[in-house]
């Protein structure tokens, strides 16, 4: 019989023929590696064996410290995944409570807001600029020469009284008191080349400028079934009435110079709007010369604001 060592580290009997059975011992050297005792290797002590490739029933220092740095990479990467994991569990946890607490502020701002003529207001009836949304209002310029504009501004003088014409109206004050407007007056006192808007978008556009709100006046020319879109709010340089006053009204310095409150002599019945800020620049749409603005020597030519020619 003769034993030789295989690769699982054991000794195997070998025999001649089918009479001789085979028969699994541990080497010398393997048994050096059977740790418990078992007359067995299981599996980190084959491993072990395995590494002792030249049989010496050891491991060498090059090996031991390869397996070390094996062992201590392998913690290290444990360790990241640790760290990843646990920042991971805190985000979900933050994400969670931040879920939380906008859904409660939610619920909160829905029982104490309330929308009323495309605003937000709060219980105590104040209003809230939280509509990024712009509001447009549309203005219509006066033009003595020009029935339809003359028609269109008229009537922005409003019916107030309901009765179903134009010939008078009492205006009703903030106090609650009224005073008449005659038609006739309101259209007197309206002049060439002035945008208006009715008292109703005068003072609807003054109070939304007054709490910052997106506001942009749609300008409809005469010439063409085209408009120009003027943003005006929000403007950081608005002065405005005190809130509650009877004809609300803003002004702008600086290079702007405009103004949206009553027509002079009116009693607030029809709104104007005046300022270069509301005129036409070099190649924007004209009706007449005063739709341009005059600080850049403008003036209307088919309907477009082009450079005045010089007299000589």
């Amino acid at each position: 019989m003769v034993y030789s060592e295989d690769e699982g580290g054991v000794a195997v009997s070998r025999g001649d023929g089918d009479a001789t059975k085979q028969r699994s011992i541990l080497s010398r050297v393997s048994e050096l590696y059977d740790i418990d005792g078992d007359g067995e290797l299981n599996a980190a002590e084959r491993a072990l064996r395995e590494m002792d490739t030249s049989n010496r029933g050891f491991i060498t220092n090059e090996r031991a410290y390869k397996l070390m740095t094996e062992h201590m990479d392998m913690q290290r990467e444990m360790f990241k995944m640790k760290r990843v994991i646990a920042s991971l569990i805190c985000f979900t946890i933050i994400l969670a409570l931040s879920n939380l607490g906008t859904s409660f502020a939610s619920a909160i701002l829905a029982k104490d807001t309330t929308v009323s003529n495309r605003a937000l207001t709060n219980r105590k009836g104040e209003t809230l600029a939280t509509n990024t949304d712009a509001d447009t209002f549309t203005a219509a310029t006066y033009y003595s020469g020009n029935e339809a504009s003359r028609e269109r501004v008229r009537r922005l003088c409003g019916d107030a009284d309901g009765d179903g014409d134009f010939d008078g109206d009492f205006m009703e004050r903030a106090d609650g008191s009224t005073v008449w407007m005659n038609y006739y007056a309101c259209e007197d006192e309206i002049y060439d080349g002035t945008l208006y808007l009715s008292r109703e978008d005068g003072i609807a556009l003054v109070e939304r400028c007054r709490i910052e709100r997106r506001v942009q006046i749609k300008r409809v020319w005469d010439h063409a079934p085209i408009h120009t879109m003027i943003q005006i709010c929000p403007h950081d340089q608005g002065t405005y009435t005190a809130p509650g006053a009877e004809h609300p009204e803003v002004t702008w310095g600086g290079n702007d110079g405009a103004r949206i409150g009553p027509a002079l002599n009116t009693n607030g019945a029809i709104y104007s709007i005046w300022g270069n800020r509301f005129t036409s620049d070099l190649g924007q749409p004209c009706d007449e010369d005063t739709d341009c603005d005059t600080r850049q020597n403008l003036s209307c030519i088919e309907n477009t604001c082009s450079a005045r020619m010089s007299d000589s």
